[in-house]
């Protein structure tokens, strides 16, 4: 039986992070129901991870990675295939740039609303998307996004600006099609 303190740690693991891994994998699966059971399997599987091994570093992280493996399984149940076939050599050589385009594509979404700009968003490959919301809807930092894809800080960091440059160009060309 785990003691007082991890069952402490796991319960305000809850109430703090419950809601933002229910939104991570709804933004995913779009079911609320099937959403739900994977947000309680979530908490399932961390709680038995904490009472075989003690505390994690990063529960945060880690709830973001038991729930991304939750979905994979859940497309794979389905036949949802959408696996990421760059690796960090082609991803580096692509130019990548730490994310200076942040502050100007914040200034571009602030035209649209947000609803047009989440069904943008879902529109890019899962390994954009993914890195988006985890930036922009959990404020996860480089580190914690890493840690939940299982993937380096650079990885993520040139998804990242790829990702921002990808919605960059998918809300330039909605604007242009507002203004003309």
């Amino acid at each position: 039986m785990p003691n007082k303190v991890l069952e402490k740690m796991f319960l305000e693991a809850y109430q703090s992070h419950s809601d933002s891994i229910f939104r991570f994998i709804i933004f995913k699966i779009d079911n609320r129901e099937r959403a739900l059971d994977l947000t309680q399997e979530t908490f399932m599987k961390t709680w038995i991870h904490i009472s075989k091994n003690g505390e994690l570093e990063n529960i945060r992280a880690f709830l973001y990675k038991v729930a991304g493996n939750l979905v994979i399984d859940e497309y794979r149940k389905r036949g949802k295939k959408d696996y990421n076939t760059d690796s960090l050599e082609t991803m580096s050589e692509d130019g990548f740039e730490p994310t200076s385009n942040v502050d100007e594509l914040e200034s571009i979404v602030n035209k649209l609303d947000g609803e047009k700009i989440m069904g943008l968003v879902q529109t890019l490959p899962e390994m954009y998307s993914d890195i988006l919301f985890m930036k922009y809807n959990e404020d996860l930092s480089i580190s914690e996004m890493a840690d939940s894809l299982d993937v380096s800080q650079n990885v993520v960091s040139v998804r990242l600006n790829r990702a921002i440059k990808k919605l960059k160009d998918l809300v330039s060309s909605e604007i242009k099609k507002y203004e003309n």
